[in-house]
Parts: C-alpha cells; structure tokens; sequence
C-alpha cells in the first residue's frame, strides 16, 4: 500500500474567497477585452460590445481593488492574485488619464 502524502500547496491558486472573486473578476474583464478587440478586427468597427466592455472595465477595476483588500488584509498570497492587481492597474492607468487629460 502506498503512504499517503499531504496535499501539495498550489500557490499559483487563491486561498480566500475574496481572493477568488477578485481573480474571476479581472479574468472576465480580460475574456470580454479580447473579445471586443476579436470582433471589433473581424467586423471593422465598434460593436454592440462597448458597453459590456465598460461593465468589464469597471469590474475589472473592482477586481483589483479586492485583490489589495485581499492581500492586505487577508494575507492571500498566491500568484493569481498579483497577477490581477497587476492586470487592473492597466484600466485605472487608463480611467485616469481620461480624467486627467479628457479629449477635447
């Protein structure tokens, strides 16, 4: 009979729910982003996906805020994590530029 090991830590993973939340809200603002640049190449204009990419945008940016909550205050360690306060920064970077500096 073989021993049996202790689970191996996946690290790459998050640990809270929080931590979880925040990963899947920044995947989805990354699958919709990829798609309205897919179909936007395809068709060769805008598409009725603009607004749905402003509600990924804004959850993406929510995304990032409970990643640092999450790291902050939960001590969530894992690599999913940084990688979307990584990924979040871009449409905050994004948001505010367009309020520092607005098309006129």
């Amino acid at each position: 009979m073989r021993a049996l090991r202790p689970r191996q830590p996946r690290p790459f993973l998050p640990t809270t729910a929080m931590g979880r939340a925040s990963a899947s809200l920044v995947a989805i603002f990354l699958i919709v982003l990829i798609a309205q640049g897919m179909v936007t190449w395809i068709t060769g204009h805008e598409s009725p996906l603009a607004f749905l990419l402003f509600l990924a945008t804004l959850g993406g940016i929510a995304g990032g805020a409970m990643a640092l909550g999450s790291i902050v205050r939960h001590r969530d360690r894992s690599w999913a994590v940084y990688l979307a306060v990584a990924v979040a920064t871009l449409p905050m970077l994004f948001v505010l530029v367009e309020v520092l500096f607005p098309h006129t």
